[in-house]
């Protein structure tokens, strides 16, 4: 039975080359036992080999030595149960490699877990606070009262597929810039906590990444589903279980792509100021090619209409709502008298086939979801390991 003395790199004792080899622990063989006697009696410092078998003792005594000092070529000082004793150190060399989990002194499961866990007790209330409830509250219950039960059973007029078409693209602008807005400043406010860590060897930075990510959904999409549901019933939109869950789902992806958009201005500009700014101007410019204010745009800037989440969220709420939707033909322009069987669709209020299947707009989201997580990884290891070698 032996003691272990653990040591760190460098020298001990004055000895040459103990941490240099790469020593990394030290095996204390029994090898001294207290002569029978009185308590002082004397000691034997006979060297132990460690293919022999352990000394006697008594039953139920366990042997504890505590060294107090040595050197290398020189006897060991011990305490043990009977006194002091003084004898030959038989050392066992450990193996010098390390190991990927000694290096990062977690592995990488591990640090997910822990940093998922300090970021839900440092951001939990300020993403649930009861300021930001109580603005969501006010504005849903204001566009409640705003579109009361304007989308009912039935639509009967050009007028009411505007405003309903209005109501879809209010209620996911403001949902999407809020998250959006918010998301900037995570990065510039944590950029120089995550180079100190690092630079400590405390975690990967794709550990953090996916536990702040994955950390902070639950709380970043619960906001915004409490937002859809009062609006979706006090408005009286399509009242189908499809249709509502496919507009909640929609919400929330638009809410996705908005926040990684703001978690990338973020990531690429530190100063927070900044990154607002520039983020200002961006949003403004998807806004204004989203299809509602302009129906179609001049050639030389239609084509930032496809990277506008507003614009395949606004398209992908609208056939949602309106596909194969019953519609009177007398209020479409120029149908024929008597005619019966129209859709909303054929009364062309948007420059948009509402029949279409929605798996475009669908996977075309979801790709840009991908895309901006991997840019955005890529910008924050980017400005920490830019920061490491300043």
């Amino acid at each position: 039975m032996g003691v272990v003395s653990r040591m760190g790199e460098g020298t001990a004792g004055g000895g040459g080359g103990l941490g240099a080899g790469g020593i990394t622990s030290v095996d204390i063989l029994p090898s001294l036992t207290a002569s029978s006697g009185s308590g002082s009696g004397s000691h034997s410092n006979t060297r132990l080999d460690p293919h022999d078998s352990p000394p006697q003792r008594r039953e139920g005594a366990t042997p504890v030595f505590e060294i107090s000092k040595f050197q290398l070529g020189g006897d060991v000082e011990a305490a043990g149960p009977n006194g002091k004793s003084k004898g030959p150190l038989v050392l066992s060399v450990a193996s010098t490699g390390t190991s990927t989990d000694e290096k990062w002194g977690a592995s990488w499961p591990q640090q997910v877990s822990l940093l998922a866990s300090r970021s839900l007790k440092t951001r939990r209330f300020t993403a649930l606070s009861t300021q930001k409830v109580l603005q969501l509250l006010a504005v849903a219950v204001l566009s409640g009262l705003f579109w009361f039960q304007l989308g009912g059973s039935s639509i009967d007029s050009i007028q009411g597929i505007a405003d309903i078409g209005g109501l879809l693209f209010f209620a996911a602008l403001f949902i999407a810039f809020t998250q959006m807005f918010q998301a900037i400043f995570t990065f510039p406010a944590e950029v120089d906590m995550i180079i100190k860590e690092r630079q400590s060897g405390m975690y990967r930075l794709s550990a953090y990444y996916i536990a702040r990510v994955g950390s902070e959904l639950p709380m970043d999409l619960s906001l915004p589903t409490l937002f859809m549901v009062i609006v979706y019933f006090m408005t009286g939109l399509r009242l189908d279980a499809g249709a509502f869950f496919a507009n909640l789902f929609t919400t929330l992806l638009v809410v996705l792509v908005a926040q990684s958009y703001g978690l990338a201005i973020g990531a690429f500009i530190s100063d927070a100021q900044s990154a607002q700014t520039v983020a200002t101007i961006f949003t403004l410019g998807l806004m204004l090619v989203g299809g509602f204010y302009v129906a179609v745009e001049p050639v030389w800037i239609s084509w930032m209409r496809y990277v506008s989440f507003i614009y395949w969220g606004w398209n992908l709420l609208l056939k949602i709502e309106f596909r194969h939707r019953a519609f009177p033909c007398s209020a479409i322009t120029g149908s024929p008298p008597g005619q019966t069987g129209c859709q909303v669709n054929d009364a062309h209020v948007y420059n948009l086939d509402l029949n279409e299947p929605v798996t475009k707009e669908v996977m075309i989201l979801l790709a840009m979801l991908i895309f901006l997580r991997c840019i955005i990884y890529y910008a924050l290891q980017r400005a920490t390991s830019f920061k490491k070698q300043q």
